[in-house]
C-alpha cells in the first residue's frame, strides 16, 4: 500500500462517518415516506389485483410501464402481516 491509496481510504471512510452521522437518518426517513406514497398510489391504481376496483382501466394501463417493476414488491408490503405496534412505529 502507497501513501496515496492509504490517503484515499481514509478519505472515505472519514466522509462515509460524516455522511452517516449527519444525513443518513433523515434519507432513510424519506426514502420510507417516498415508498409509503408509491405503495398507497399503486393501490389506487392496481387495487383489482387485491379486490379493490378503484378506478377505470384506461389509467392503469396508461401508468403500468411506470409502475411494473414494483409490482411484486407492492404485493409483498401490502399483504403482510402487520401487527398494530408495527403500523404505529411507521406512522411515528
Amino acid at each position: 500500500m502507497n501513501f496515496a491509496e492509504i490517503k484515499s481510504r481514509l478519505k472515505k471512510a472519514l466522509s462515509d462517518f460524516i455522511y452517516g452521522f449527519t444525513v443518513h437518518g433523515h434519507v432513510e426517513v424519506i426514502r420510507k415516506q417516498i415508498m409509503t406514497h408509491n405503495f398507497t398510489f399503486m393501490t389506487l391504481l392496481y387495487g383489482d389485483m387485491l379486490g379493490l376496483p378503484l378506478l377505470p382501466p384506461i389509467y392503469k394501463y396508461k401508468l403500468l410501464p411506470y409502475f411494473f417493476p414494483f409490482i411484486e414488491l407492492w404485493k409483498k408490503e401490502t399483504l403482510k402481516d402487520k401487527d398494530f405496534f408495527e403500523k404505529v412505529s411507521e406512522s411515528a
